[in-house]
């Protein structure tokens, strides 16, 4: 019988089933997880001992016979950091295919400079006997209707035997970030999501074109934000300026962040340090002569590394974007860089370079997509008009992170300066029809009815059985359509991220799913930390996934194809109001159906959200009055409604919301 399951959270798996979130467990609170991994990806393999063949751009034309037993290794000139890698537009794969490897793809310069011209390595391996021509095309993958800038051409003979050998070295391997701490991550006081571009203080996308002046346009860009921040106004900064006038040898070739010279840096024959603005030196993308003299503007106070060189902790360049602005960081920008074009970008390509080869500014993040937002200078036709969202520590990025200090910055105190003018106590209790007034004692909340459970487990420190590892122990199962949750890599689809365990939430028509046990919020480390998969081939707004504690919903993930995350993400929420504390911990599937599980929080935002406010402005949770726990799912089940009276819902919670908040701004009597 064939199983048909629809939209999912993994923590286990069966076959067949479609919309998924796959859980590899909760290992340490709070240093949890819910992970997943792709079920075919290979172990690490070392590369044999092939006698390699290199040639370079002096051997175009050439003819080379090639067999099993040798690699072939073509270096050709290239510029990763503006996107301008070598592509191959002509091979016949059965005979000769490309070898991943996870040696370096470039050689040149190092870790000093960004936006350097670099030799580009590729290597290819021989798989077949017969004759095939390899043409390469150097151009930027997402201009491929573009004339390519240089065409390279070797016709090739290979002679076996052949043994299959060579076949496992041309799959591209599958790349996991780093593994980061809570305390690399978390930063206290800081929201779990925010952008400056959602302010409206971020300028149009550039596009540096074929000159390697990332560095530049990393350095502008967090100075026009800066400004807009400020002073409210936008301005366009040339670029053209850095790359000319700079006295540090840096231009086309490559460079550094470029901040002295918007505070106190003067070039000969320049009048004074500062700004230029685009209309006065326009960009060329390329070397020119400086042209000396230009009039200036705005200036910086002083500029910083974030944490000094190499690679600060997330936490640390989330502070420096709230409290400075945008940040210019480094990445390493290889293949699968170029080839963005949309969704949480996970390649790690940090073993294809030295440190960072690229610079480009990040302007917020987003702890539920564990990502940053990032805005690149490659024009708007690249990844997300013109911005990626790039998972934390993936392909180095953050390196050499910097900000700038423009006149009355910090802009966001950290920890939260402003004092909200509103006190929420949630749950928020009815009187008569109204509503509690805001400093008013609470009225006590109802302890519900339990439903009957297995006997409890004893409190643990961190999640008991957190990685699943002793299968079924401790945690509580419940699936309304009757499924396993928790399995062996036996009846998984896809490999646990750590062990032989993993868990399935999920997946079968209208199913009702969670797990559960109680855990005590350590105060060393309150942070639940978690890996998951997103695998859905349903539309949005059908399924949802939820992470529950004490009953209040600290996250929820929409189970559609359009949020798959294409292999596991890592995720962390803050409990530091529990510390201490005895609570449930769930983690649950439903169907979104027309009645959706929301907390009073979630009105809060939604209702705020209506009139253009940001709802942690005005609202405080005061943790004491969180309601006690709830039974293990606590959620309407809509369907006897449809399918017994016929009634289909119309309105959607958060339409309901604007309707009641634009009704109360319409009342005169609230005037």
């Amino acid at each position: 019988m064939t199983e048909h399951r629809c939209p999912v959270m993994i923590v286990t798996s069966m076959p067949y089933r479609l919309a998924v979130i796959f859980l590899a467990g909760l290992m340490a609170l709070l240093a949890g997880t819910l992970v997943a991994r792709d079920a075919h990806a290979q172990p690490p393999h070392a590369d044999p001992a092939w006698t390699d063949i290199v040639v370079g751009a002096g051997d175009d034309g050439r003819r080379l016979s090639l067999t099993e037993g040798h690699r072939l290794v073509i270096q050709l000139p290239a510029n990763p950091s503006a996107g301008y890698l070598w592509q191959i537009e002509q091979l016949d794969t059965a005979i000769v295919a490309r070898q991943w490897s996870s040696e370096p793809d470039y050689v040149g310069p190092g870790d000093e400079i960004t936006g350097g011209a670099t030799q580009q390595v590729l290597r290819f391996v021989a798989l077949g006997e017969g004759q095939t021509t390899l043409q390469l095309a150097l151009r930027r993958e997402w201009e491929s209707e573009a004339p390519p800038v240089g065409v390279f051409t070797l016709n090739l003979q290979t002679v076996g035997p052949f043994t299959g050998a060579n076949y496992q070295y041309t799959v591209p391997p599958l790349t996991q970030p780093p593994a980061l701490s809570p305390d690399d991550i978390y930063a206290e006081g800081l929201p779990t999501h925010f952008s400056w571009c959602e302010q409206g203080k971020c300028t149009p996308i550039r596009d540096q074109g074929m000159c390697g002046s990332c560095w530049a346009f990393a350095t502008t860009g967090v100075m026009e934000a800066v400004i807009k921040i400020q002073d409210g106004v936008e301005r366009d900064l040339s670029e053209q300026y850095l790359v000319s006038c700079n006295t540090h040898n840096w231009g086309c070739s490559g460079g550094y962040w470029a901040h002295d010279y918007h505070q106190n840096r003067v070039p000969p024959n320049e009048p004074d340090a500062g700004a230029v603005f685009e209309v006065e030196f326009p960009y060329q993308a390329k070397d020119v002569p400086c042209g000396a003299p230009h009039t200036h503007h705005e200036k910086i106070s002083s500029w910083s590394h974030v944490g000094g060189y190499g690679l600060p902790s997330v936490a640390a360049i989330k502070q420096a974007i709230y409290a400075y602005g945008p940040v210019s960081v480094g990445v390493c920008a290889s293949d699968a860089f170029g080839s963005y074009k949309g969704g949480i970008f996970t390649t790690d390509e940090s073993s294809k370079c030295t440190g960072a080869n690229h610079a480009v500014v990040l302007v917020g993040w987003d702890d539920g997509q564990g990502i940053w937002y990032l805005r690149n200078s490659w024009g708007t036709r690249w990844g997300e008009g013109g911005t990626m969202r790039i998972g934390y520590g993936v392909s180095r990025v953050g390196w050499n992170a910097s900000y700038v200090v423009y006149g009355q910055t910090p802009y966001m105190p950290i920890g939260g300066a402003t004092q909200p003018r509103v006190r929420l106590f949630l749950p928020a209790i009815a009187r008569g029809g109204g509503g509690v007034a805001p400093d008013a004692a609470p009225v006590p909340t109802p302890t519900p009815v339990p439903t009957p459970t297995p006997t409890p487990q004893p409190v643990q420190q961190v999640p008991s059985n957190g990685g699943f590892e002793d299968g079924r122990v401790i945690w509580s199962e419940s699936s309304q359509k009757g499924w396993p949750l928790i399995m062996n890599t036996g009846s998984l689809v896809i490999a646990p991220h750590q062990g032989s365990w993993a868990s399935w939430l999920g997946g079968d028509h209208n199913e009702v799913a969670a797990l559960t046990q109680s855990v005590q919020v350590p105060s060393a480390s309150p942070y639940l930390t978690y890996w998951y998969w997103i695998n859905s081939a349903d539309s949005c707004g059908k399924d949802v996934a939820r992470v529950l504690v004490n009953g209040t919903q600290v996250d929820t993930y929409d189970l559609c194809a359009a949020r798959n995350t294409g292999g596991w993400q890592s995720r962390g929420v803050n409990l530091g109001a529990y510390v201490g504390q005895t609570v449930p911990l769930q983690i649950s599937v439903t169907p979104r159906g027309p009645v959706d599980l929301a907390t009073v929080r979630r009105f809060a935002e939604l209702a705020f959200e209506v009139v253009g406010l940001d709802y942690r402005d005005y609202v405080v949770q005061d943790a004491r009055f969180v309601r006690p726990a709830d039974v293990d799912l606590l959620v309407g089940d809509p369907r006897k409604a449809k399918e017994v009276l016929g009634w289909e819902a119309t309105t959607s919670f958060e339409d309901l919301v604007r309707i009641m908040v634009e009704a109360e701004l319409s009342n005169p009597e609230n005037a």
